[in-house]
C-alpha cells in the first residue's frame, strides 16, 4: 500500500512546520507528502526546503480546499490519499491506523476526528476515542 499525504496551506508556515515535524515521527511513514501552497509570501517555500521528502507545489492563483485537493489527487502516486489541514498535527500512529483500516476489504474510506485549535497544537476540545463506528 502506498500512502500519499496532501496538505493545503495558506500563510501558515508556523503551524505547517508542526504538521511536517509530526509526519516525520509517524510509526508508518508516508510514501509521499505533497504540500499545495497558496501563500502570499515565500515563507512556506523556505520552510519546506528543510523537508527534502516533501513535494512542494506553489499555486499563484488562490485555490480553496476542493480545488487544491484536486491538485494533490492529480500529482500523487499513492493508492490511499490522506489529507491534513495545515494546522492538524497527527498523532504518531495516524498513518498506521489508516493503513490498518484498509486491511478490511469492505473499507473504502477512513476518517478521524477534527478539532479546532486556537493556538498551534492546542485543541479546544477533548479527543474521545472509540471504535463505535467500525
Amino acid at each position: 500500500m502506498k500512502i500519499s499525504v496532501g496538505i493545503i496551506t495558506f500563510n501558515r508556515p508556523e503551524t505547517l512546520k508542526l504538521v511536517l515535524d509530526a509526519l516525520r515521527k509517524q510509526t508508518r511513514q508516508a510514501n509521499e507528502i505533497i504540500v499545495v501552497d497558496n501563500s502570499t509570501n515565500n515563507e512556506t517555500k523556505k520552510l519546506v526546503k528543510n523537508f527534502p521528502k516533501v513535494k512542494y507545489i506553489f499555486v499563484k492563483e488562490r485555490k480553496y480546499q476542493p480545488q487544491a485537493r484536486n491538485i494533490v489527487l492529480k500529482k500523487c502516486n499513492g493508492n490511499v490519499i490522506a489529507f491534513l489541514d495545515d494546522d492538524a498535527i497527527p498523532e504518531k500512529q495516524w498513518l498506521s491506523a489508516i493503513e490498518e483500516s484498509y486491511y478490511d476489504n469492505s473499507v473504502v474510506g477512513a476518517t478521524g476526528p477534527a478539532l479546532n485549535c486556537l493556538e498551534p497544537g492546542k485543541p479546544t476540545e477533548k479527543i474521545i476515542r472509540s471504535n463505535k463506528n467500525r
